[in-house]
């Protein structure tokens, strides 16, 4: 009897504490500054408030949708076979950035994390999500700043260096030759000293 009852009060104690983590879980994922899903094989099985904010989607319509379809065409292949791979426990980058679509069309950026889970027996994957759109653009802007001139918004010089470096290299890979027109024009500086930098 002394054993019977023991074995109940494990199990009551068991129980207990899985419904406390099941709560510790949901609280922390609820509240999270980022989407926190899980998909088990190709359906998202449970997301939480920020992934419907980021998504567009209703949670309702979150948990019909199979998650590839929430990844913009460019990336779902690689994002599709990384996450078959992570559920079947392979050894696949853990964190990596690419773009996610919205219900409503619009082009995200997200930093996506995930690790394999077990989820109501079957093998699962618990993703995190941030948005990292406005990053992406800041870089953007940035990089375009740094090989586009200011004033005209056309390329600078360094960016034809970059660009002629990369052709050299590939015309010598393959065995072929590469030419550079240089165009001058005289006395262009009476031009923009007389009718201004725009006009020039």
């Amino acid at each position: 009897v002394a054993r019977h009852v023991a074995s109940a009060l494990d199990k009551v104690r068991a129980r207990d504490a899985l419904r406390e983590s099941e709560t510790r879980f949901r609280a922390l994922a609820e509240t999270a500054p980022c989407a926190i899903f899980i998909y088990q094989g190709t359906h998202i099985v449970y997301a939480n408030a920020f992934m419907e904010a980021l998504s567009g989607y209703s949670r309702d319509q979150l948990h019909h949708m199979n998650f590839w379809d929430t990844v913009h065409p460019d990336f779902r292949t690689l994002v599709r076979d990384r996450g078959l791979a992570r559920q079947e426990g392979e050894a696949v980058p853990a964190s990596y950035e690419f773009k996610f679509l919205r219900q409503d069309g619009e082009e995200r950026w997200i930093r996506f994390s995930a690790s394999p889970i077990d989820f109501g027996g079957r093998a699962a994957a618990l993703g995190t999500a941030f948005d990292i759109t406005e990053r992406r653009r800041a870089e953007e802007q940035i990089k375009n700043l740094a090989y586009h001139d200011a004033l005209t918004g056309l390329p600078n010089r360094l960016l034809f260096q970059d660009r002629l470096s990369v052709a050299v290299a590939q015309a010598h890979r393959l065995g072929q030759r590469v030419a550079v027109l240089f165009l001058d024009v005289d006395r262009f500086k009476v031009i923009n000293d007389s009718l201004g930098h725009s006009r020039g």
